[in-house]
């Protein structure tokens, strides 16, 4: 690596840069660090059978382009293998970051979206036309399969290789069988149908409440073909914020992938910002 860029250096872990917080790190996870002339960087990585994964990045100088292109540089010489390419996690402070990333061909493959709960615990008034009801045994069943499904499409449609269905499909199960172990039976979890005031079904919408952070987390938000542009993704929202507020959640948010434009435009004009985007980088 210094051959390639004697700028940077690869250092010990431990101790870390001055200034720069111990990250939680688990079991399959280790922390990097490199200086840049004064300048250092933390990174947390994950060498995983498909994709390396970095995230919790740190660097002395948030703002710095200089420092951010020699750390991205770093990480494409370091991490990327043929077939093998980088996840990396950066939060939307890291703004440096992200422009060296899609200066460097990076593409941005996933983008978590926040929303505070009002303090005021004031419940947002429902739109009139619109009824939220729990999903029946059946329809719970019928809708995490369905889900399970669409969400290996989309690991699919946003991966490195989108050939690799089999990959795909074992990675959407996996995370479902950690999300919900119990199916629609797994505490915490709410499954509903939105129906308009002839009882048509005019959304669903799966959301779960973290009792630890206290975020209320939405899985799903599926409004009918049919019934799309007409204003009910919005109102959907709306009765997602009411079950927060109700449950005591002081944030909301949910995960967006980066080819979904139009689902990333809703949530932007319901007040949600992006807290962390996780960018593809491949050879």
């Amino acid at each position: 690596m210094t051959e390639k860029d004697p700028l940077v250096k690869h250092l010990p872990s431990d101790p870390l840069p001055e200034g720069a917080p111990r990250p939680k790190i688990k079991d399959t996870e280790h922390i990097e660090v490199f200086s840049v002339g004064n300048e250092s960087a933390v990174l947390v990585v994950a060498h995983r059978k498909r994709e390396t994964l970095i995230t919790q990045p740190w660097v002395s100088t948030r703002d710095d382009d200089f420092l951010a292109q020699q750390l991205v540089r770093t990480i494409r010489s370091l991490y990327i293998e043929p077939d093998k390419p980088v996840a990396i996690q950066v939060d939307a402070s890291q703004t440096a970051l992200h422009r060296a990333l899609r200066g460097q061909g990076a593409v941005i493959s996933s983008q978590v979206m926040t929303k505070p709960v009002d303090s005021n615990n004031v419940v947002p008034a429902p739109a009139g036309d619109v009824h939220p009801r729990d999903m029946n045994d059946d329809e719970v069943e019928s809708f995490l399969a369905a889900t399970e499904d669409e969400f290996a499409r989309s690991l699919l449609e946003n991966s490195a290789d989108p050939s690799d269905w089999d990959g795909a499909r074992a990675k959407s199960r996996g995370a479902f069988e950690a999300v919900v172990p119990e199916g629609g039976r797994t505490p915490g979890h709410l499954f509903l149908v939105i129906e308009d005031d002839e009882g048509e079904k005019v959304a669903l919408l799966w959301v779960a409440l973290d009792a630890e952070t206290k975020q209320s987390y939405c899985y799903k938000i599926e409004v009918e073909a049919a019934k799309r542009r007409l204003g009910f993704g919005r109102k959907t929202v709306a009765i997602w914020e009411g079950y927060a507020v109700g449950q005591g959640a002081v944030s909301m948010g949910l995960n967006v992938f980066g080819n979904n434009l139009a689902a990333q435009g809703l949530y932007v004009g319901a007040g949600f910002t992006v807290a962390t985007t996780l960018f593809r980088a491949e050879r």
